[in-house]
């Protein structure tokens, strides 16, 4: 009976030793769901060992801690693409400072990104355009107006020299 006790303590050593070396191996290739298996097998060999629970305990922080940098991540990812899709509807109603300020936004949540940097140079660009546009337009109103009261000034002459001096 001595004999079976003995030969069931090697076998839980071995199974333990081999679970352990396991699954450190798995958590140094950051395979944490197969390490944290395998640290439960090393427990189910030797339940009173601290070692395999600690690292357990690490898995779970280290688990925890990606999920929470998931979420955080995919959250941002949402703000930033409904940030562009609410620009892009103004860019296309053509509401220029509104979707340039939304592009801003999206910059505000992802500064690295290409597309609302482009956005805002062609939105300056468009109102440049426009801004130059509209002082050549002033500009034309000013010279018509000029032109228009200069032959209403000289049509004014004529009919008053007309009138002074008839035939």
């Amino acid at each position: 009976d001595l004999a079976k006790t003995d030969a069931d303590a090697k076998a839980k050593e071995e199974a333990y030793t081999k679970a352990i070396a396991k699954a450190d191996d798995l958590l140094k290739s950051k395979k944490y769901t197969e390490s944290k298996s395998a640290y439960n097998e090393a427990l189910a060999a030797k339940p009173a060992e601290q070692y395999p629970k600690t690292k357990i305990s690490e898995i779970d922080k280290i688990l925890g801690d990606q999920a929470k940098a998931e979420t955080e991540a995919k959250a941002k990812e949402d703000s930033y693409k409904a940030a562009v899709a609410k620009a892009d509807g103004l860019l296309n109603t053509k509401k220029y400072n509104e979707a340039k300020t939304a592009y801003n936004e999206a910059l505000a949540i992802k500064s690295g990104e290409q597309y609302p940097k482009t956005k805002i140079a062609e939105i300056d660009k468009i109102m440049a355009d426009l801004a130059k546009a509209d002082a050549d337009t002033k500009a034309k109103d000013e010279a018509y107006t000029k032109a228009v009261k200069n032959a209403d000034d000289q049509l004014a002459e004529t009919s008053v020299t007309f009138f002074l001096y008839p035939f």
